[in-house]
């Protein structure tokens, strides 16, 4: 009788083992869907024509940092809302390959902000918003 109450107690939580771990994963990959679709996608593709737009108009500078915003907004949505997302950076470049790349292009525009003078060139602007751009359409944004 207490070989069977141990077999029952061994499979019950054998099973509560491969249900949390089924449902945690199964959530994982829901969360990502959901925090997606709490971006407004139509906002996001407006705001990116008109960064186009400042690019076309050689307005470089504007245009990178628009990219920047653009895209922090996007991911304190996602991720991380209320909270500063340079403390996140790490963590997402940890799990987050969709973000190849933008941790050195927010670099770019930190010390572009922090030096009014800076010029920014063309190709160098491209480049950057190339950045932004692929991490929102990796997300499915753009």
């Amino acid at each position: 009788m207490l070989l069977v109450v141990a077999i029952v107690l061994l499979v019950a939580l054998l099973l509560v083992i491969v249900v949390v771990f089924g449902v945690r994963e199964h959530l994982k990959g829901m969360d990502d869907r959901l925090r997606v679709d709490a971006v407004d996608r139509d906002a996001v593709t407006s705001k990116f024509a008109e960064i186009d737009q400042l690019q076309t108009s050689e307005q470089y500078r504007l245009a990178v940092i628009e990219a920047d915003k653009l895209l922090h907004f996007v991911v304190k949505e996602m991720l991380y809302e209320g909270q500063p997302l340079e403390m996140h950076w790490e963590e997402v470049k940890q799990f987050e390959k969709r973000f190849d790349g933008v941790p050195e292009a927010y670099a770019y525009v930190q010390r572009l902000q922090n030096d009014g003078a800076k010029q920014v060139s063309s190709d160098e602007a491209r480049r950057i918003i190339e950045i932004y751009k692929k991490a929102l359409k990796q997300l499915g944004l753009v």
